[in-house]
């Protein structure tokens, strides 16, 4: 079906191989982050990524919140629910964000960049 697809529209190759390339460079960047990150820089990279592809951006607050578990974003810095509990309540303490069952309210996203070295 692809190859049809590129058959037939052949100026589209272009926007998938620039999908592919972005979606590379994604991966590398977290396979990098993994060996030089600290589990900590790790979830914030991963709160930071997940509130640019399925956050609710809310402008009068300057906040945005995303539903994620615990168990998920363990899963993702390959870690426990309960260091990721631990991590969240110390950025909590810190300002950066608020957690609530199942979903995360991030207050400063500039500073959760700055802490995970966001490029």
């Amino acid at each position: 079906d692809f190859r049809s697809l590129v058959d037939k529209f052949p100026h589209v190759y272009e926007y998938f191989t620039r999908l592919i390339c972005a979606r590379l460079r994604t991966a590398f960047s977290f396979i990098d982050a993994s060996a030089t990150l600290s589990l900590k820089q790790q979830l914030a990279k991963r709160l930071i990524l997940h509130s640019s592809n399925f956050g609710q951006i809310f402008s009068t607050t300057n906040t945005t919140v995303i539903q994620v578990s615990q168990e998920s974003l363990a899963m993702m810095i390959n870690s426990s629910r309960q260091t990721v509990n631990r991590l969240l309540k110390e950025m909590e303490k810190q300002g950066l964000l608020r957690s609530h069952y199942g979903r995360i309210t991030l207050l400063d996203t500039p500073a959760l960049k700055d802490l995970c070295e966001w490029d």
